[in-house]
This record gives structure tokens, sequence and C-alpha cells, in this order.
């Protein structure tokens, strides 16, 4: 459980305010209403954030504030997380980078049309207020808390050809080819769009990428398949060629749909076809540009296999066979060949022994009768 403090909130939402021309709270409420329409800003609760009285528990507000203001330190997007928990000194300098010309003197803060005195003893410096909400001062920390949040290296945006295992019993040792977009928004967050030709039909993802040490987490979303995938990938260094992690969720075309996780590859468009650069390659930039990669879907767990579907993309004969080995090897290196699943079949086994130990006369027939084998 961690607690919650933003230092100097006050003074950072009153300098917000006054730069991009916000007089109420109700007009920066609208700004960052049209940068996320589900915004948790409440004007109601911000007249005591102004004062000093407390600070917003929400941590999203602190991404909405980040994205409508737009710093950078040091070449890398300012989160939530660093506005929250910087101090007034070091989000002032980041905002006079930012707004050149734009800042008001350094005393003028009180002057702001919703500032009233009467904060808590000691001044104006907030670094002593507690959340608005009602309830437990300690809470769970949320993605925008951790330091490196949002953070990701800018050599990450691109294109990448996705080759990961099959979670289906009906293809259990095939590849599943994919494609991936990574790119930042001009909001400063960066986000993931993923697509896979399935039999079915197209199943595209999409979802917020958020840095956690030395790694970066995205959970992939298809709202109108009813599915998501959490995605957790190794930060490689620049330039950024390859991504390797684990994807997890559960299989669609498969009879258990039970929850699976497996390896995956994503190998950089940029650097698979043109070693050296280049150009850059379809979709680098633009997330309506998946479905560069055309071929199969399915491909066996070999090397031919694998430099077969790398040709496909435009990856000369000798690079896709010198790059097919260490890429099955990494995939079904194990002899779960890369695959970790949970099946309805086991699960039921497990069901029915716990049943079969209540005490009620006929337990036995009424856990079988409620779960057959057949289901399970």
């Amino acid at each position: 459980m961690i607690r919650v403090v933003a230092p100097s909130f006050d003074r950072k939402l009153q300098l917000i305010m006054r730069v991009i021309g916000a007089v109420t709270h109700k007009q920066l409420y609208a700004r960052l209403k049209a940068i996320n329409p589900h915004t948790q800003y409440v004007p109601e609760l911000a007249y005591k954030w102004v004062k000093a009285q407390s600070s917003p528990r929400n941590h999203s507000v602190y991404d909405d504030l980040a994205a409508l203001v737009d710093l950078t330190d040091r070449g890398q997007p300012v989160g939530g997380s660093y506005l929250r928990a910087c101090d007034y000194a070091t989000f002032r300098a980041l905002m006079a980078a930012r707004y050149r010309g734009q800042l008001p003197a350094d005393d003028g803060e009180a002057d702001c049309p919703t500032h009233k005195a009467g904060g808590p003893a000691g001044g104006g410096g907030g670094s002593g207020a507690e959340p608005e909400e009602s309830g437990t001062a300690d809470e769970m920390a949320g993605l925008s808390d951790l330091p490196s949040a949002n953070a990701v290296p800018p050599y990450l945006a691109g294109a990448y050809l996705v080759l990961s295992r099959s979670w289906s019993a009906l293809r259990p040792t095939s590849l599943l080819c994919g494609e991936l977009i990574v790119r930042r928004r001009q909001d400063g967050r960066w986000m993931a769009t993923y697509l896979e030709r399935l039999p079915a039909g197209d199943m595209r993802m999409s979802g917020q990428i958020h840095r956690i040490g030395p790694s970066v987490l995205n959970l992939l979303v298809d709202a109108e398949g009813d599915n998501a995938m959490p995605v957790i990938l190794s930060v490689p260094p620049a330039p950024g060629v390859v991504l390797c992690g684990v994807m997890s969720g559960s299989a669609l075309q498969d009879i258990d749909m039970g929850p699976s996780a497996g390896r995956v590859v994503c190998l950089k468009m940029t650097h698979l076809t043109r070693p050296t650069g280049g150009d850059a390659a379809p979709g680098d930039d633009d997330p309506s540009a998946v479905g560069f990669a055309a071929g199969t879907t399915y491909l066996a767990a070999s090397p031919a296999a694998i430099a077969e579907r790398l040709m496909t993309v435009g990856v000369a004969a000798g690079r896709a066979r010198r790059l097919a080995a260490p890429i099955g090897a990494l995939l079904t290196g194990s002899a779960e060949m890369g695959v970790v699943s949970t099946g309805n079949e086991q699960i039921g086994s497990l069901i029915r022994e716990i049943l079969r130990d209540d005490h009620h006369p006929g337990a036995d027939k009424a856990s079988n009768d409620r779960f057959p084998s057949r289901v399970w």
C-alpha cells in the first residue's frame, strides 16, 4: 500500500490554468474532456485542489493534465506520475521550457481567478494536501505511479512483424503471425495497434503502452470481440530492432478458450527488410496501416517455414534463413514449446473433487450432475 501525496499541486494547477488561459475550472474541464472524454477531473473538487485543501486521488487526473500541457524532460514525455511527484520548481522549469514567454511572474499564481485565501496553515505549498475522497488514506498504486511510467524510448516506434505460439488446441504445433504498430500520439501517450488475420475474420486490438522499469506493458483490447491480451515486452537497447516477451489471453479459435500465455517475438520492419535502417517501413507512424504483412497467418514451427514467412514480407532469402533458427529457438525452446495454458478438463476435474467432499448426502451424484465430464 502506498500513500499518495502530490507536492505543491495547488501551485502546479494554478500555473497550468494561467498558461492555457482557463479562467474557471469548467473551462479547464472542457479542455481535458477534449483529450479524454472520460476524464475524472471534477470542477467541484478542483476548487479544493487549487486552495491546497486536498489533491486528486484518481491517478488519471494527473495523466490528463500531463497530456494537456505536453511537457518533455531530456527528450522524454512527462507523464502523470512525474507531474504529480516532482517539486514545483522542477515543474515550473519544464513549463518554462515548453511555453517560452507565456509564464506569469513567479509570484503571480496567487492572482489566479480561482484561488482564494483559506488554505491550510503554513502557506499554499500544498505539500500536505490529503486526497479528497473519503475513506482510507492508503491506496494501491496504479500504473501512473511507477517512477518510469510513460518514459517509453522513442526508438520503439515503428511497425513490427509478430511471431508467437498458437494457443489453440486445434493447432498445437503451429506459430501465428501478426502485425504490431507502436506510436506516440500527439498527447504524449504511447499506443499499440495489433492485427491477427484469423480464419473467422480479422482481429484488431489496441491499447496504451506503459513503461515499467526494464519492460513495457501493453493491454491490447478488442471491444467488439470482447477480448483482451496483456503483453509485456523487454525494452531492447537502441535502435530497438526486436521486442521479445510474453503475451497472454484466451484462444478464440479453440474449444476450451482457456487462459493461455506464450512467448512472442516482434521484429521491426525497418531493420528486418533493410539491415542498416533506411526509409520508414509501412505503418511506422500510421496505425491504420496494419495489413502490411500479407501472407499466411499460421505456419509450422520450423526454421524452413519461418524463413519462408520472412521472405514474404521482403526479407532476403539468405538473411531469412539465418534469422529463422534463433527465432524458432526462442519461441519453442522448452518442453511446453513456449506455451502455458489451463484447460477446462483440468479445472473441471478439480471442481468435481472439491464438491465431492461435500458432507451432504448424495453430494457425489449432485457434483457430477452439475459438472458432467462432457461440459468440463
